[in-house]
Formats: structure tokens, sequence, C-alpha cells
């Protein structure tokens, strides 16, 4: 889509033009990094441009909820025992409980040390190598 707008002069009537086309061509993240594309490059070019125009045709997202579950269902699920080992089932629930009351991720759960420790807080090295301290329920 960048391509169309060497062919034509960057203005805000041109690029709403183009999105105005592509509204059903393309899905909406693909329209939003088109967008984001085009800001960087104009900005490089330094030609104003009227993104708030721009903005009011894309189509507005719903923000993505992850649905969770509550401690009646972590009960029925620790309840269901699938393990032939006590001690495989004991580690399995120990790591759900780990997982619902701290919030961390599982590759951040799978990274975890005994030194990481330190009283009733955990040490994450999450995302990007950033530390961040969870604090754990008795």
């Amino acid at each position: 889509m960048v391509r169309k707008y060497h062919q034509q002069k960057l203005t805000t009537a041109n690029i709403q033009k183009v999105f105005q086309q592509n509204l059903t061509k393309y899905e909406t993240g693909y329209l939003f990094l088109e967008k984001a594309i085009l800001i960087s490059y104009t900005k490089f070019l330094k030609i104003k441009v009227d993104w708030e125009r721009i903005k009011e045709l894309l189509p507005k997202v719903q923000a993505k909820y992850f649905t969770t579950i509550n401690e009646l269902e972590l009960a029925r699920l620790k309840a269901v025992k699938v393990e032939i080992s006590q001690k495989t089932y004991e580690r399995n629930n120990l790591i759900l409980d780990l997982l619902f009351y701290s919030g961390v991720r599982i590759s951040e759960l799978v990274n975890i040390r005994h030194r990481d420790f330190q009283d009733r807080a955990l040490r994450v090295m999450g995302k990007g190598k950033k530390i961040r301290y969870v604090f754990l329920p008795d």
C-alpha cells in the first residue's frame, strides 16, 4: 500500500483517499500498521498530515481481554487428579497456585530459581529481561 504514495504527493487528502479505498480490502491490523509506517515516513520527509482525520476513517478496535478463572474454578481444577504419583499431583497443584496467585507467565515460572524467593516476594525476570518483584500471599 505504501508504494501507492510514491506516484502521488503525500497530503492528508491523498492518504485519506487511499485509506478509504482500502478499508474493505485489508484487515484492520494491517491498516493500523500502514498508518504507523506513514506517520514515520511523513515525519522523515517533514510533511504535515492531519492524522486525526485519517484516524476517524479507521474502524474502532475493541481491546482484547483474556478470560481468567476464579478461586472456585481453581479448586475444581486442582481436585481433578490425573497424575499417578502423589508428588506429581502436589507439584502440579503448587504450580497452579503459583500461577493463579502471583500472575506470573508460564515462561517466567519455568525460569524461577530458589534464590529468587526473598521473604514473601518473588524476583521474576520478565519480558525484555526486566526484573520485577511479585508479592506472594500466605
